[in-house]
């Protein structure tokens, strides 16, 4: 390890409980390489349903392209339906746009929707700088997708677990109006029974 360098050691995250048919989560995935766009909004699924949510409380949204996501985002917020929103997409050189402009523009987009209606907006967009569409490319991205998908947005890990889940950013993001030092009832539909991260 590097002197004057911090590296996380160990995590320990939020213990969650769901209260039954009071929480919604939206899921924008794009419509652009959908095959492996899937993986990632799947995945989110499947691990939200493994963390004690259902199925039924996820919906679906399909938008044309990335830069379609935060306008998506924001009108899915502001509907006050949803207490977290996750985008999926997979940005590439197509030719017309470079993709280092469109990633931007999206990631920047998907900030300031949720700081502007504080709603928590997780991005499971992968931007590759190098992506040919062959077999092994291909095969690779979905797996990176359905990665992205369960673990992605979130803390990053210690270099041995892939980071914290993205179902419990969203879960645990919605009671952190209330610091855990001043214990309250959250207006949101799910508690945090225990807050705790930390660095050994």
């Amino acid at each position: 390890m590097r002197q004057g360098r911090t590296t996380p050691e160990r995590h320990e995250f939020m213990t969650i409980a769901v209260k039954a048919n009071q929480t919604r989560v939206a899921v924008v995935r794009t419509r652009w390489h959908a095959d492996i766009v899937d993986q990632s909004a799947n995945a989110f699924v499947d691990e939200w349903e493994a963390l004690g949510g259902r199925r039924t409380e996820v919906d679906l949204f399909d938008a044309p392209g990335a830069l379609e996501i935060p306008l998506q985002a924001q009108t899915l917020a502001r509907t006050g339906k949803y207490q977290a929103i996750l985008g999926c997409a997979f940005v590439v050189d197509g030719g017309i746009c470079r993709h280092d402009f469109v990633a931007r523009t999206v990631l920047d987009g998907i900030m300031r929707v949720q700081l502007d209606t504080g709603v928590p907006v997780l991005s499971a967009v992968l931007t590759p700088h190098n992506f040919q569409e062959t077999e092994a490319h291909i095969r690779f991205f979905r797996i990176t997708c359905d990665q992205r998908g369960r673990s992605g947005p979130g803390l990053p890990g210690d270099g041995r677990s892939p980071g914290r889940s993205p179902c419990i950013s969203a879960k645990t993001g919605l009671s952190t109006r209330h610091p855990p030092s001043r214990p309250r009832r959250s207006r949101f539909p799910i508690e945090t029974v225990l807050t705790a991260r930390r660095y050994r």
